[in-house]
This record gives structure tokens, C-alpha cells and sequence, in this order.
């Protein structure tokens, strides 16, 4: 009489194929990447905001007002970071001077 020890190989195919399923599918669930995206989009969004006050504060400077900024409105931030109000939601408050920048799709998460 013949005893059967381990499995065949068909028993391990089955086993590898449900493994890889179960893997697909609870994996988005454990690494969740939107987070991580909407950070870097912002700190794009950051960076370009700076460059554009640094490049105006620049240009001013060598025409010899350093100290004239120009006034805070939605308009002049968004040509001056190249952002369009079809992708974010910038709010601008003049007192006391702050921006507010987030991307259309945040939902609040």
C-alpha cells in the first residue's frame, strides 16, 4: 500500500493561486498611497509658491524696491504658481495674510 506524503503538485498550485489572490486584493488595503501622493502634491505646490515669491522678490530688487510685494489675490498666486482653479481650491484671507491651498479632490481624510 502506497502512502501519500506532502502534497501534489496540483494541491500547490491551488494553494499559490489563492495566496496570490487574497495578496491582490487586501494589499491596496494596507498600503495606502493616496496619502503619500497628496503630500508630495503639496509640497510641490509649496515649492512652487516659494520659487514664484523668490523670483518676485528678485525681479523687485533689481529694480530697487526689495521690499514691494505684490498684494496676495487669487489671481496673481495662481499665474505666479501655475496653478489652475480647475485642479485646487486657494483661499486667500488679507488679514491676517494666509493662503490656503488644497487639491479639489481632497475630501477632508
Amino acid at each position: 500500500m502506497n502512502q501519500q506524503k506532502g502534497f501534489t503538485l496540483i494541491e500547490l498550485i491551488i494553494v499559490i493561486v489563492v495566496l496570490g489572490i487574497l495578496a491582490v486584493t487586501a494589499a491596496p488595503r494596507f498600503f495606502d498611497f493616496s496619502k503619500d501622493a497628496r503630500i508630495s502634491t503639496l509640497a510641490g505646490v509649496k515649492a512652487a509658491l516659494q520659487g514664484a515669491a523668490q523670483i518676485e522678490y528678485a525681479k523687485n530688487a533689481v529694480q530697487g524696491n526689495p521690499l514691494n510685494y505684490p498684494e496676495p489675490t487669487l489671481a496673481g498666486i495662481a499665474a505666479a504658481a501655475g496653478l489652475t482653479e480647475d485642479d485646487w481650491l486657494i483661499l486667500v484671507a488679507t488679514t491676517p495674510r494666509k493662503i490656503a491651498i488644497a487639491p479639489k479632490s481632497y475630501n477632508g481624510c
